[in-house]
């Protein structure tokens, strides 16, 4: 009697203590008060591009385009990523399944004998198990898997984000060495002409041999140039065949055939900085980590407290196998047990403590990415206007340049000056038409990183038909 009441006094103790703290912390995440508005913005006027399209068909390249649903459907990482949501998902089922009684159908048959005498035995038993889930342990296991799956489904997205801007980034990288190169060989021809006019000027006896090295020496310095390009065309191809799932060896990407950068410029809708956490799919992963060890922290708060289960069996056994299933020969058994940790040398201790420092450190990184989101984004706002006000300087001094290169070979022409004029008007006229086109790209790149930093929605239905293709694929 004694017994009975001190269990009923120990059981209502641990419920009482249930009821009035709960074992799942309470999660607080010091984030900074956002700030109404980013500091560098883009005038809503010029806004042409909402986070729900894909932004990369505003450039209306077929090309591009093809190369993007490629990827999609062949990019390696994004496999990989996806059968880690198909991980997750399966996860989650198991988790699942806790909450059901576990059954189990066992069955015997032997003979065991002594000296001249041997007998057999049958038996059968269907066993079942179930354990009581009193201080939510299983059900913080599930929903610690369930937001396991979604952060999973927000790592695929985060993907697809990253690859589109790999892609196009790449694939404009190409486009500007293609147009550098066609530019260079322009320079070289031009160039060619000067040395021969120089070595006109001198067999007239006009100039003197100098005249011949500057201009040879300025040639082959473009000429050198030539083979470096080319190489990195050739490694931008082979990056991009990668990411769209292709052997370089077997890659040729021939349909990539523009020469010229495209014109049209692009701007997002970067909207407020509390769209950044919903826009974003790394920062919205990270979140969802947070709370799933934060479930994981409640787990090993259960550890505390005791196991409750429930047992119970059906069988029967006999000497006979036709006699085995008689009701006579039937047995069963119901019984609940409980299991209290008394004594684990502090291992339940320190496995709580170990959860919530990880608690502390996936918070950490949490926050580190919120404040990283908001300054790739600032970065990238205030770097279009200062690669917007260099291109711009950039062309004007174009101009001017061309009329020197000009003015320079019509006064040697002549003989009103020497060479040393023309050659370092060529030399700047040659280094500013290239930093032309690098700005160009990186007005471009800039456009495509601004796309990433953003985020957007359209990675959600994108997600959904690549999984399609996927699933269909493999049937």
């Amino acid at each position: 009697m004694k017994g009975k009441r001190f269990f009923l006094i120990f059981f209502g103790v641990q419920l009482f203590f249930l009821n009035c703290c709960s074992l799942e912390p309470q999660l607080k995440v010091p984030v900074k008060v956002l700030p109404p508005k980013f500091k560098n913005t883009i005038p809503q006027k010029d806004i042409n591009l909402q986070p729900s399209e894909c932004w990369w068909k505003k450039f209306n390249d077929p090309v591009l385009n093809s190369l993007m649903e490629e990827a999609f459907s062949s990019n390696l990482d994004l496999k990989a990523a996806l059968y880690r949501l198909e991980e997750a998902e399966a996860q989650v089922k198991k988790a699942n399944a806790t909450f059901w009684p576990h059954v189990n159908l066992e069955a015997s048959a032997g003979r065991m004998g002594k000296a001249n005498k041997s007998t057999s035995k049958y038996n059968y038993s269907l066993a079942a198990s179930y354990e009581l889930d009193i201080f939510m342990k299983l059900k913080a296991l599930r929903n610690e898997k369930i937001l396991e799956q979604l952060a999973s489904e927000e790592d695929v997205k985060a993907i697809l984000l990253s690859l589109s801007a790999q892609i196009a980034d790449t694939y404009f990288k190409i486009i500007e060495y293609k147009q550098k190169l066609k530019i260079q060989k322009q320079i070289i021809n031009e160039l060619d002409k000067t040395l021969k006019l120089v070595k006109l000027r001198y067999t007239s006896g006009l100039v003197s041999s100098l005249d011949i090295y500057q201009a040879h020496q300025n040639l082959m310095a473009n000429k050198a140039l030539v083979p470096t390009m080319e190489a990195t065309i050739e490694a931008n191809k082979n990056s991009l065949c990668v990411l769209i799932g292709k052997n370089p060896t077997e890659c040729t990407l021939d349909e990539i055939k523009s020469a010229t950068l495209p014109e049209n410029d692009i701007f997002f809708e970067h909207g407020l900085p509390s769209s950044i956490l919903t826009n974003r799919p790394d920062i919205k992963s990270a979140y969802l980590r947070l709370l799933a060890q934060n479930k994981r922290v409640a787990q090993a708060l259960a550890g505390l407290f005791p196991k409750f289960d429930i047992f119970a069996a059906f069988g029967g056994d006999n000497l006979e196998p036709a006699h085995l299933l008689d009701y006579k020969n039937a047995f069963w058994n119901v019984f609940f047990n409980l299991t209290q940790p008394i004594f684990r040398g502090g291992a339940i201790k320190a496995e709580i403590l170990r959860q919530k420092a990880i608690l502390k450190k996936l918070a950490s990184n949490y926050q580190q990415k919120v404040i990283t989101a908001f300054n790739e984004v600032e970065t990238t706002l205030f770097m279009y206007n200062s690669i917007k006000d260099n291109l711009f300087l950039l062309e004007k001094r174009l101009k001017d340049l061309r009329a020197s290169v000009r003015l320079s070979m019509l006064r040697y022409r002549f003989g009103l000056s020497d060479f040393l004029p023309v050659l370092q008007a060529q030399t700047s006229f040659q280094s500013v038409i290239q930093d032309i086109i690098s700005k160009k790209y990186e007005l471009i790149s800039n456009r495509i990183q601004l796309a990433r930093v953003v985020g957007g929605r359209w990675m959600d239905i994108k997600m959904e038909a690549v999984r399609k293709k996927l699933n269909k694929k493999a049937q």
